[in-house]
């Protein structure tokens, strides 16, 4: 089975980080730190079928959305033959917008 190369973004760095602080701030670090490694899981499950979830934005060919942490998160990535390139990284219902 082929692997892809994961590899996250600035931003998608930043989002996990913000993800880390909100919940650290509301249920403590502990369910932060818990919450945010299984979204890194998720994560690297891309390695081996990044072809899943759905396609979006006709101009952005390879970026696709998929639901994470048992649908609390949603990965935005991109596929290129070799990698998986984490995009933004939202929780909740937080703005969906590419930056």
């Amino acid at each position: 089975m082929k692997r892809h190369r994961v590899s996250f973004t600035k931003s998608a760095s930043n989002d996990l980080l913000s993800i880390w602080s909100y919940i650290a701030k509301q249920d403590g670090p502990d369910r932060a730190d818990a919450f945010t490694e299984t979204v890194v899981r998720d994560c690297f499950t891309l390695q081996f079928a990044p072809v899943r979830g759905t396609p979006r934005v006709p101009e952005r060919p390879g970026v696709r959305t998929v639901g994470a942490a048992k649908g609390r998160v949603t990965l935005i990535f991109r596929v290129t033959p070799e990698s998986v390139q984490i995009l933004p990284v939202h929780y909740a219902g937080r703005d969906h917008g590419f930056r």
